[in-house]
């Protein structure tokens, strides 16, 4: 239920007095009067509290909250946005007991209230932070984070890069790992240097990490130690996205032990001196042999003409990678509409990959910036591979001969 708090909008307050009982996903848009909050609901599961508009009213907003948390004993999922939360609130939560998931977009921790917030992420299994500001950032020295099984970090400047990491380094049994940098900063991910490298099998159960743009060259010099390869790092990750990769970073970074991969999505960045290094990529690719989907894409808003691809071609290297026998899904795509990502496949492309990788059932994006030329390649890979779906920027193709199950293809959503 969607409660905005505009006049007009929404169930009247009477309603959700009377349907209380049935209420199990309530959302409260900028914090309505205090009569709500003075409900119980017996049986919430998820609470959604969004103050982005509450300061054009009277609301004595953290008494709300406190209100709230207090009357839904039952919420395991709590997503709080814009909320200005005092050491009570924080001490409400910590002795919540159901809550185990936590969703946080820009809210200010301030330093007395730090360690508070610290022990209410102990208990938590998943945790996202977006844009939240800690005044004190330091983490107590002795605390793990046991419980946690997916975290998700977006923005959080206050922490630093080194905080960041260590956060990660004390969550044991991380599943799902999702690393964002500030918005405000260049597309460098600075993950793939040599250096320090945490323990093997730090984290054992991760199956999915996500490293996007957002860190920026700068920060790599203050803290180089904490920029280990990150193919080397988490070597048990079954899939993984990172944007912004350079290829030199790669390429001196050590061989990739994430041999286990089945999902990869990643963009690799070429300056006009380091088009060399392609074979070199081809071969740390090649040893991912169990990759089912390879999606390569450009950085949303990357509109540098001047920086290089991945080019399958193989002149380049492409044949390197004949040991991907499972490759299923490939993609070819580009966020940014200026710079549409081409491999440049040609037909000596095309007929190594219908010979080589028998499983491709979905191809997606433009295949060669000559459109005569993309005609050809992709009616030799329609007539030789048992594609089950082709998408061009052009439209889609569907071959509905020897189809059984429909691949549904999106850019960022593989359902194989």
């Amino acid at each position: 239920m969607h409660y905005p708090v505009y006049k007009g909008f929404g169930p009247h307050s009477d309603d959700i007095y009377q349907h209380r009982h049935l209420i199990h996903d309530l959302s409260l848009v900028g914090l309505p009067g205090i009569e709500l909050a003075k409900f119980k609901y017996p049986v919430l599961r998820k609470l959604t509290i969004d103050d982005g508009e509450a300061s054009r009213y009277n609301y004595s907003r953290q008494d709300i909250f406190l209100e709230l948390t207090e009357r839904f004993p039952l919420v395991v999922d709590l997503n709080i946005m814009f909320i200005k939360l005092s050491s009570l609130s924080w001490l409400t939560l910590s002795a919540h007991q159901h809550l185990t998931k936590l969703s946080m977009y820009d809210i200010w921790i301030y330093g007395t209230d730090a360690p508070m917030f610290w022990e209410v992420c102990k208990k938590l299994g998943s945790l996202s932070l977006r844009h939240v500001t800690i005044d004190a950032g330091a983490i107590p020295s002795a605390m793990v984070f046991d419980r946690l099984l997916s975290l998700s970090i977006d923005g959080m400047t206050s922490l630093g890069i080194r905080g960041q990491l260590d956060f990660i380094l004390r969550c044991p049994n991380l599943e799902n790992v999702e690393w964002i940098g500030t918005r405000f900063l260049d597309n460098v991910v600075p993950v793939l240097k040599s250096g320090y490298i945490p323990p093997k099998q730090r984290w054992p159960r991760l199956n999915m990490l996500t490293i996007h743009q957002g860190f920026q060259e700068a920060d790599e010099s203050k803290d180089p130690e904490y920029f280990g390869p990150t193919l080397q790092v988490w070597s048990t990750s079954i899939l993984l996205v990172v944007t912004g990769v350079l290829a030199r970073d790669v390429v001196e970074g050590g061989p990739w032990t994430c041999q286990r991969l089945r999902d990869l999505k990643i963009c690799f960045l070429f300056g006009e001196s380091e088009r060399d290094l392609q074979q070199a990529i081809f071969e740390h690719l090649s040893k991912l042999t169990q990759l089912v989907s390879l999606e390569m894409h450009i950085p949303e808003g990357d509109t540098n003409e001047e920086e290089g691809i991945l080019e399958f071609r193989l002149e380049n290297g492409l044949g390197k990678l004949v040991g991907l026998r499972q490759l299923r899904t490939l993609i070819f795509d580009a966020c940014s509409t200026i710079k549409p990502y081409c491999p440049q496949l040609g037909m000596d492309e095309a007929r190594w990959i219908a010979t080589n990788w028998k499983r491709l059932k979905t191809l997606h994006g433009l295949l060669n910036d000559d459109s005569y030329e993309d005609t050809k390649v992709r009616e030799v890979l329609y007539h030789n591979c048992k594609l089950f779906h082709t998408k061009t920027e052009r439209g889609t193709v569907t071959r509905q001969k020897e189809m059984v199950s429909p691949v549904l293809l999106m850019y960022g959503e593989h359902f194989i």
